[in-house]
């Protein structure tokens, strides 16, 4: 997913939910843009969840902490 499409899907879901998830279809901390989507997440009032097997935590902890999850 692009960032432009991930835009129109958090307009889409404005009204409907508090939350996004980020679990399905592999594993999320493997998306480059990650830590991009948790701040546009966090930019229009979301609460991330992301559901993860935790081998790249501490690679990429800290970059998605810090990014609004």
């Amino acid at each position: 997913m692009t960032r432009d499409e991930f835009a129109v899907v958090l307009e889409k879901l404005q009204g409907q939910t508090k939350y996004i998830y980020y679990h399905l279809m592999g594993e999320p901390l493997l998306h480059p843009d990650l830590p991009e989507f948790l701040k546009m997440s966090a930019e229009k009032g979301y609460k991330s969840i992301i559901t993860t097997n935790g081998t790249l935590l501490k690679r990429r902890g800290d970059e998605v902490l810090s990014a609004g999850l």
